[in-house]
Order: structure tokens, then C-alpha cells, then sequence
């Protein structure tokens, strides 16, 4: 038997509505009893609303032992915990002998609110007052280990911060499956059940029931405007239907959607749609190839490309409840699924998977009581390569998991956010979606250095399109145009200091370094501790006979350089810049070296011995004080060299982030528009995970830096705006 939580507290209900049915009714008139059947009959049918309007509407009413029990536990539902504690401890102290149910509900409450040994408390209160029910035995010993899980995970300190999507997507109904637009950052697409969907409340025979009848979930998308979700929208009515659509995702390239149509959860189709002008409306909907029957037990299935999909099902031969499974096609013919292991599995579920863009951290949902807080949580595990095995699911913890229900799980493609259901109960009523923030980019969210398609139709034309020219964006008065800008984005004064020390070199092999001249500026970095520095390496991408990770080593040692006379490394950033056609060179020179110093706060100047012109002799557009790239490649080696060769273009900057992956990325740009325009240009020719990056400085900037600078460069606000 799955031991899935959220259906536990269904059957709880139930069994406690079956219960006070079974009691012999004490009322004498037979209005009474009608009157308390329609309560109980409310209650079965999850009413909760209707359960506390009858309760309610008379003192003799809600003062009925068994209606108070009925009415805590439909506050429970409708997350007034308050209500409902003070309903259960009031039963406590006035009955004898109280109902069970009392010390059961007091335990999810204090659960909920994260105060588990309280929780425990009343769980082991629940059981000694219990027979010897085996399942709900049980059950509450496996409430009581998540509240051991709880206590140890309470104090694990973590940066991220979560919020709900507000009032204007979540409703007092279930919202579910988040899924970012994959074309359009701003834009976000859910599932829900909710008043006014396709057909309408209906009963368990299909027939119109406004009064005891359930709707059913159709897809919805939200734009999100200056940070507030609006423009909630059903989706077109040749996607929602009558019975339950529910969104599972979308390619990668963002031109085909999945989505699955029943009429129940358990019975129905996984169906993928292609957008298409010309057809019925656009919408060509249809049975997907992949073998994924929902008869059989298959669920939640992630669509990782066109040749791999991970899903859940509790087929047979699995560990227990639902399994995770990958599928995946060869030569054109889908193979046998493949349980992924009793290290991710176990006897409880496992459900809603993702796998991040790195193609070996897998997310995923699981209310296994050995692990788990509460309910299904959210789970991450990575896959050795060298020993075919996953590492143990690691709990993501509190803020992210709760003693609710956490599924659905999707990283955003700016690698610091990601959206999440949960039925927590600080929510609007059933499950909400919510947001997580993280402080750093999540490096599993970098793209792998192999493309997803084969090389013949990657490189069909052997070259990507070089981008449109980029105007110019500091100009001095209306003369020339200049690159000696300040941190304000201004022209400063040329200044004359130690004019003998220069900025930049010719290197003539990879071993001999100018090492007075970068010790003189090592100090002068130790001087002024608020400086940061870009050390951009420039070589012939025609000298054949050097290696690409021979620049890529060479670059890092001077770094090192610079680390071991005491810089900081938050305070170094290098580049490598291949170049098609090399300046006048020295004949013996095989690369040029380029110090750039910069202050990461908006406003300040830099100090004046450090503002004097740079010899600067890369491309101008990737000197602007502001500028978009796009990436189209990362990996850990240097062997994103093939890939490099293929998508030369004037701007290519290969660059290293903390955690070692070489991140390659071509274009520049002064505006966002721009960049999109070359981003579409490059997922056209087969790179379909290609996405912008902003630069400030010259150097990769996150987030929080972008808001930071928006003031000062407005048009980082465009892009902003899209995520």
C-alpha cells in the first residue's frame, strides 16, 4: 500500500466521518438528525466550508462533542489552525474519555508550525489511546520519525529564502505543477482545480453536482509584471478539457508542450502538443511516442530531451508505493524502462521528477519517514559516473520542505530560482505555488559541453552567424569613441601615472610572465582592497600547435599569481578570448595579456592610479561597461575546444566560475532585444539551451548585481523583467 500521505489524511477524515455515522445518535427529534447527517454527509464529500456553516448556525449545534470534532478538523483543512486547536483542547478537557482524533489532529498542528517534539508528544498521546489498527499504528509511527527528522533538520542553517506566489495565482483551491515558459522568462504556467474550469463540478458519475461534485484541473499561465503575477489565464479550450489536464512541461526548445488529459488521476493520457500556424488554431495535440501508460501505474513523468524521460510508477517489481524510472530512446526505439535503484527508491513514493541541465543531479519528491519532514519533501541526488551509482538523497530542508506536502519541483534556467507546490499551511488553501530564491547560481544549472543533437545537424552550416553591430554606448562630448570609462559609465581624465608600468602584454611562450610588472600591481590591489580585477588572456586561435587548456592554465596561474601575494579570489576574474584574426604581433608572440580593474559598487570611481587608459586590445564590444552574451557551452574540461571551433564569432570569451566549470560564450550587446534576437538566431542552428548572460565591468554578473547597476545601465531592466 502506498504510504503517501496526503491520501492518509483523506482516510482519516473519512474514517472519522464513518465513525460518528457508526455511533448511535442520541438526538430525539428526527430534525436533529437530519440536520447532523447532512454535517457528516458534508464532511464525507471534503466540504469542509459547508461542515462549519451547519455547525455554526446554532449554539446547540456547535456545542455537539462530535460536531466540534468535525468542525476542528474542517478548520484543520482550511489551515485556521487556530480555530482548530482551540476546538481539540477544548474537547480534550471536557470528555472523559475524548475522541483519538483529538490528539491526532493536535499533532499536525503543532507539526505544521514546526514545533515537532510538541508533535511527537500528542502523536504518542494518539497511539496509546488507538486498538491495534495496523495501518494507523502505522502511519502515526511514521508521523512521529518525521518529527525526529524534523528536529534534526530545523537548525541546519540555509540561505534560501521562499515565498508564496500570492493571491492572485493561488486560490483557496489546489494549484499545482509549476512550469517556467521556456521562451519567455516573465511568464509562468500551472495547473489547478478550481471553481469555473472545463465542465464544471461534477460527482463521481461524470454528472453535473454544484452542491457535492468536485471540478476538475485545467492549465493556466501568469505573466509576471515588475514583480507582481497577473494576467492569470486558462489555455485554450482546445487544450483544457471537461476531464483533468494537467501540465507536465515542455521541450527544450520550447515548441512543443506535454500535458496529461483523464478522467481521473488514474485513468487518462499523456499527451504532448505542437504549436503550429496554419493548423486547427495553432494547436496540434496528440498521444506521445514515449510508452508511458497511465494504466500501468506511470505518473509525473519530466521530459529531460526528446530522447530521455524520468517518471514515477507503481508498475510492478518496483521497491514499494512509486518508483522513479528512466526510459530512453536509441536509434529511434524507445527501450525498456529502468528502475533507478533502491538509493533514490524505497517502500514509500518517490514522484515528480527533475534533472538539472549538468544531466546527473536529479530533484525529486519523497515521503519515505526516514527522511522526510512531513509529507513528500524535496530531494537531491547526483550520479557518479565513474561508480554507475547515485549518491544518498540529501533532504533539502526548511524553508523548501515543511511538515506538508512538497512536489512538483523546476528549477528555473536562471539557475537561482525555483518553483514548487506545497500544501504547508500558511498557504491560501489546498497546495500553493511558491518561489525559492538562492543567493548563488546553482552550478548544477550550467550546460553541459555536449550538444543534445548530433554534430551533422548542429553544424550543418559550420558557423554561427556573427551578431549585428553593437553601437557604441560611452561616448566623450561627439568625438571618437572611447573605452577609459568610470564606474558611472562616464569619460574619465586620462591620467599619466606610472605611465612605465603598462596594462598590457605580448606573450611570447607560456612560461615567461612580465613578473615585475604584475607584482607592481598585486600591490596596489593589496592597497586598495575594494578593487577587483579582469585578467584577459587574447590568442591566436590559428597558432594549431597550442592547446586551448595551455591558455586556460596559462590565465589561471596568473591568477594564482595574484591569490598567493594575498588577493582575495572574489576579487579575481580571468577570460580567454580566441580570435579569428590576430593583431599586429610581435611574430613571436603567441598571446596578449590585459589587466582591467573594477569597482563592483554603482557609482564610485575608481582610484586615479588605477583609471589610466588600458592598452586595450580586445574587441571593443566586450570592454563596454555593460553588455549581454550569450552561452551556448560549459564543461569541466577544456574539451569544449570542438564546440568552441564551431561557434567562433568576433566576441567568443571562454571565462571560469568558482566551481571549475569553462563556460563559452559568444555575442555582445548593448541591449536586451539584441541578444534575444541572436539567442533565437543560435536555437535555430541547434544549440537549444543557448540563454543570455549579463556582464557589468566585463565580468559575468548575477542578479542581485543587475539590480544593483539597473539605475545606473536602464536597460538591464528589460531583462530583469523577463525573470
Amino acid at each position: 500500500m502506498s504510504n503517501n500521505l496526503w491520501t492518509s489524511i483523506r482516510y482519516f477524515s473519512v474514517l472519522v466521518a464513518c465513525t460518528m455515522l457508526a455511533m448511535p445518535s442520541a438526538k430525539a427529534q428526527s430534525g436533529d438528525f437530519d440536520k447532523n447527517e447532512e454535517i457528516r454527509m458534508y464532511f464525507r464529500f471534503e466540504k469542509y466550508h459547508e461542515v462549519l456553516s451547519l455547525v455554526n448556525s446554532s449554539r446547540k449545534y456547535a456545542q455537539d462533542t462530535e460536531n466540534m470534532l468535525l468542525a476542528a478538523i474542517s478548520y484543520y483543512h482550511l489551515n485556521e489552525l487556530e480555530k482548530s486547536e482551540v476546538l481539540l483542547k477544548e474537547l480534550l478537557d471536557q470528555q472523559k474519555n475524548p475522541f483519538p482524533e483529538a490528539w491526532l489532529f493536535l499533532g499536525k498542528i503543532y507539526h505544521h508550525k514546526h514545533q515537532f517534539g510538541e508533535a511527537s508528544d500528542y502523536y504518542r498521546q494518539y497511539l496509546r489511546n488507538i486498538g491495534n489498527n495496523l495501518f494507523e499504528r502505522s502511519y502515526t509511527w511514521n508521523l512521529i520519525r518525521m518529527c525526529a527528522n524534523g528536529l534534526q533538520l530545523q537548525y541546519r542553517e540555509s540561505s534560501v529564502f521562499v515565498e508564496n506566489l500570492g493571491s492572485e495565482i493561488n486560490t483557496e483551491a489546489d494549484e499545482f505543477a509549476p512550469r517556467p515558459s521556456p521562451n519567455f522568462g516573465a511568464k509562468l504556467y500551472f495547473s489547478s482545480v478550481r471553481p469555473g474550469n472545463m465542465g464544471g463540478a461534477k460527482n463521481q458519475y461524470g454528472i453535473a453536482d454544484q452542491v457535492l461534485g468536485f471540478n476538475k484541473s485545467d492549465m493556466f499561465s501568469a505573466s509576471n509584471k515588475n514583480g507582481v503575477w497577473t494576467e492569470v489565464t486558462p489555455l485554450h479550450y482546445l487544450l483544457n478539457s471537461p476531464n483533468h489536464d494537467i501540465l507536465l512541461g515542455f521541450d527544450k526548445a520550447g515548441q512543443k508542450m506535454y500535458y496529461f488529459q483523464g478522467s481521473s488521476m488514474t485513468e487518462g493520457t499523456f499527451m504532448e502538443n505542437i504549436f503550429q500556424s496554419g493548423t486547427n488554431n495553432g494547436y496540434n495535440s496528440f498521444t506521445i511516442s514515449a510508452p508511458l501508460d497511465v494504466n500501468n501505474g506511470d505518473a509525473t513523468p519530466h521530459f529531460v530531451n526528446d530522447d530521455l524521460v524520468i517518471f514515477s510508477s507503481n508498475r510492478d517489481g518496483g521497491y514499494g508505493g512509486y518508483d522513479l524510472y528512466r526510459m530512453e530512446k536509441k536509434s529511434g526505439v524507445w527501450q525498456e524502462p529502468i528502475n533507478l535503484g533502491s538509493k533514490i527508491n524505497t517502500p514509500a513514493d518517490e514522484r515528480s521528477p527533475f534533472m538539472s541541465r549538468d544531466g546527473i543531479t536529479l530533484y525529486f519528491a519523497s515521503n519515505d519517514s526516514e527522511k522526510s519532514i512531513g509529507g513528500l519533501d524535496i530531494f537531491k541526488s547526483t550520479f557518479i559516473e565513474k561508480l554507475q551509482e547515485w549518491t544518498p538523497p540529501q533532504n533539502l530542508g526548511i524553508p523548501i520542505n515543511s511538515a506538508g506536502d512538497e512536489d512538483h519541483y523546476y528549477i528555473s534556467d536562471d539557475g537561482f530560482s525555483a518553483f514548487f507546490s506545497s500544501s504547508r499551511k500558511d498557504s491560501y488553501g489546498q497546495r500553493d505555488i511558491y518561489i525559492a530564491y538562492f543567493p548563488d547560481f546553482l552550478p548544477e544549472m550550467e550546460y553541459p559541453a555536449t550538444p543534445a543533437v548530433s554534430t551533422s545537424v548542429l553544424y550543418q552550416d559550420n558557423v554561427i552567424p556573427a551578431p549585428a553591430a553593437v553601437k557604441p554606448i560611452v561616448t566623450a562630448g561627439d568625438g571618437p569613441k572611447t573605452d577609459n570609462t568610470n564606474n558611472s559609465g562616464q569619460p574619465v581624465t586620462e591620467i599619466a601615472t606610472t605611465p612605465e608600468i603598462p596594462l598590457s602584454w605580448q606573450i611570447s611562450d607560456l612560461y615567461t610572465l612580465p613578473e615585475k610588472d604584475l607584482a607592481y600591481w598585486q600591490v596596489k590591489m593589496l592597497t586598495h582592497p575594494d578593487i577587483r580585477l579582469l585578467i584577459s588572456l587574447e590568442f591566436s586561435y590559428a597558432t594549431t600547435d597550442k592547446k586551448l587548456a595551455n591558455f586556460i592554465s596559462l590565465a589561471e596561474r596568473i591568477s594564482d599569481g595574484f591569490a598567493q601575494a594575498g588577493i582575495t579570489r572574489d576579487r579575481l576574474h580571468f577570460r580567454v578570448v580566441p580570435k579569428t584574426i590576430p593583431p599586429t604581433w610581435n611574430p613571436e608572440s603567441i598571446a596578449r595579456l590585459e589587466l582591467s580593474f573594477f569597482n563592483n559598487s554603482p557609482g564610485v570611481n575608481l582610484p586615479q592610479e588605477l583609471s589610466k587608459k588600458n592598452q586595450s586590445y580586445v574587441s571593443t564590444p566586450l570592454n563596454y561597461p555593460f553588455m549581454y552574451k550569450v552561452q551556448i557551452a560549459s564543461a569541466k574540461s577544456a574539451g569544449i575546444l570542438d564546440i568552441m571551433a564551431k561557434y567562433l564569432d568576433p566576441y567568443t570569451t571562454i571565462e571560469k566560475n568558482p566551481a571549475g566549470f569553462l563556460r563559452l560564450t559568444i555575442g555582445a550587446f548593448d541591449n536586451y532585444e539584441d541578444a534575444l534576437r541572436y539567442r533565437s538566431e543560435i536555437i535555430n542552428k541547434g544549440i537549444k539551451d543557448a540563454y543570455i548572460v549579463p556582464f557589468v565591468f566585463k565580468v559575468r554578473a548575477e542578479k542581485k548585481t543587475i539590480e544593483l547597476f539597473s539605475q545606473q545601465f536602464p536597460d538591464f531592466l528589460h531583462y530583469l523583467n523577463a525573470f
